[in-house]
């Protein structure tokens, strides 16, 4: 589920005002500016702008390694294993490999902002990932997923007051 909201994220762009006068990464944004970041753009699909650490607010430095960063080759394919991290072997609690051969979801894995962050952060979250995992099980039990011709699947899509793909479509073939 996080794979697919990174590479076809449900809105285009967050949109904050600022409330006081502030810089970031050393650019002065005056108090009532619209800040707008883009929940499709560098370090989700294609690279990340390089920044001079010294641009860094220290609040920024300090939470550096809270949250991961995607490796830049093949960050526009979908690879689903980009969310996994091994499991603390000293973790008594996951010390039994089983079916994950040792891996677990890592939700830090890297940068994320499909339902936004924080305190404005969707309150539908929830709800929506409930709903992805009812239909997911309900196709996977009944149907199998068959080879999409080319013309009919891609990851265009049109950006309206969220995302809507273009080619969203899937062959299935009743089981």
């Amino acid at each position: 589920m996080e794979e697919s909201a990174r590479v076809a994220p449900t809105l285009p762009v967050i949109i904050r005002e600022a409330v006081v006068d502030t810089t970031v990464l050393g650019q002065p944004i005056p108090k009532g500016t619209s800040v707008v970041i883009y929940t499709n753009g560098p370090s989700y699909v294609f690279p990340g702008v390089p920044v001079a650490e010294e641009l860094r607010s220290e609040s920024s430095r300090a939470a550096r390694d809270r949250v991961g960063v995607w490796d830049d080759e093949g960050l526009a394919r979908f690879t689903p294993e980009r969310w996994l991290k091994p499991r603390d072997p000293a973790d008594a609690a996951t010390a039994d490999a089983g079916e994950f051969g040792g891996l677990e979801f890592d939700a830090q894995s890297g940068p994320m902002l499909t339902f936004g962050a924080g305190p404005r952060g969707c309150f539908g979250r929830r709800l929506a990932y409930l709903e992805i995992r009812i239909v997911t099980a309900l196709l996977a039990w009944n149907f199998e997923f068959e080879k999409c011709p080319e013309a009919l699947s891609s990851y265009s899509a049109k950006d309206i007051l969220t995302t809507m793909p273009k080619k969203c479509f899937v062959k299935l073939r009743k089981i």
